[in-house]
């Protein structure tokens, strides 16, 4: 119709419209057809309605028919540059993504990939307006459980991390620190997650501005919640503790406040040297010449009398398990799990390329002149159950090797491939299969 309120109406009811007739009319009755058209619709006033509704009508649908109908849609959507457009799909976000998470990884990663290019452009459009920024990254807080892990790592990490290094407002920078930690805690490759762990040491817990050192406590009191006391202890203790002698009085003060919960992490006698350290800490904050360092401090203390650090025998024994350490038994074990998930993930990976050699050799011995097998290639298929060599050789270079991994790593140091992993997320990351 010509008339903008008549398309206004109707963009308004296509959810109750849908409703009534049902998802299967849907193509049958030509509402994909009026949808189509009414997205792409010039006036603001018809795209607001039809955004707003999004949601409540992708819900109507099996997840993979709300995928294939609708997720161009959200692409378009993410990317308008009207905030009337954006305001009411913003805050559904994470209700349209769940929406198209079809089951099974491969399918549902492949769909939702598509969304991050409009994700990253929604976002600066909203960052003009803070409480529109805030809305849209609470909207991350489950996406670890429908997007891939390398995704999320190549594109979203980057992108909270560019938030933390900017004069963001305070609660969008608090957000991104949640998000962030909340994406490290459930990314699923030690690889990335020490990666992570050591960016966030070397940015900020020794970033050259106060105000990085100061968010790497908020950092530390965030991670602290979500990860299990040993991987604290691992890679965060040491580092945080270190911010005892920093030059500005502020970072100093914000510390002390940290110092109860990190005595309460301890147990002997594992951890004698850590304790040591904080004891230190505490009196090189004592002798400070700041009154307020001195003040807070003297807080501290009166605070770290109280807290008892339990005895362990070699055996585990150490009495009755508290509620803390109940929680923090299962986030030790949800990171064990973490690792058992990605060793699948890695079998499956080696499933697949191994399926797509043999596939490849299989042309090769039709008379595919076009396949060419790399020398890696070639060692799979002489290791396998072909042993002839192949009539079109081999091309390129390859070769790789395999190791092992382990829970915890010392804090001096990571692996070269950690450390290029962790270069990679400075200039906003790769995005590679995984």
């Amino acid at each position: 119709h010509e008339a903008p309120e008549f398309r206004h109406f109707a963009a308004f009811n296509m959810p109750a419209v849908v409703l009534a007739l049902g998802p299967d009319a849907y193509v049958s009755r030509g509402l994909r057809d009026i949808y189509d058209a009414l997205a792409g619709d010039a006036e603001v006033e018809v795209r607001r309605p039809l955004a707003s509704g999004l949601h409540a009508v992708m819900k109507l649908f099996p997840r993979d028919k709300a995928s294939e109908h609708f997720r161009r849609h959200l692409v378009a959507m993410l990317s308008d540059e009207s905030f009337e457009v954006l305001a009411p799909l913003v805050g559904h976000l994470a209700e349209c993504v769940e929406a198209m998470a079809v089951e099974g990884n491969e399918a549902r990663w492949a769909a939702l990939a598509e969304l991050l290019p409009a994700l990253k452009e929604c976002e600066k459009h909203v960052a003009k307006r803070w409480r529109l920024h805030e809305v849209f990254l609470r909207q991350f807080k489950d996406f670890h459980l429908h997007f891939q892990s390398q995704h999320i790592y190549s594109h979203l990490i980057p992108l909270l991390f560019r938030l933390l290094n900017q004069n963001s407002a305070s609660a969008v920078k608090q957000l991104a620190i949640t998000q962030v930690c909340r994406f490290v805690r459930h990314n699923r490759r030690l690889e990335q997650r020490l990666s992570l762990t050591q960016k966030m040491v070397d940015d900020y817990a020794r970033g050259r501005s106060y105000w990085d050192r100061i968010g790497f406590i908020d950092i530390c009191r965030t991670l602290e919640a979500m990860f299990s006391r040993r991987f604290f202890k691992d890679y965060l203790y040491l580092p945080l503790l270190d911010l005892a002698r920093d030059p500005v009085m502020n970072v100093r003060i914000k510390l002390c406040g940290m110092l109860p919960t990190l005595k309460r992490l301890l147990k002997l006698p594992a951890d004698q040297n850590l304790l040591n350290k904080l004891q230190q800490a505490l009196e090189h904050l004592l002798q400070q010449e700041d009154a307020d360092v001195v003040e807070a401090a003297q807080a501290a203390r009166e605070q770290l009398a109280g807290v008892v650090v339990p005895q362990v025998g070699e055996g585990g024994g150490g009495g009755m398990l508290t509620e803390e350490d109940f929680a923090d038994q299962v986030k030790e074990e949800n990171e064990k799990q973490l690792l058992m998930l990605e060793e699948q993930d890695a079998a499956a990976d080696r499933s697949r390329e191994d399926e797509r050699v043999r596939n490849k050799w299989a042309a090769i011995e039709r008379g595919d002149a076009s396949k060419k097998l790399t020398p890696s290639e070639m060692d799979k298929i002489l290791r396998g159950k072909h042993k002839k060599a192949p009539p079109g050789g081999v091309v390129g270079g390859g070769g790789g090797g395999g190791g092992t991994r382990k829970h915890h790593q010392s804090n001096s140091s990571l692996s070269d491939a950690t450390k290029r992993s962790h270069s990679n997320l400075s200039g906003g990351g790769k995005s590679d299969a995984g």
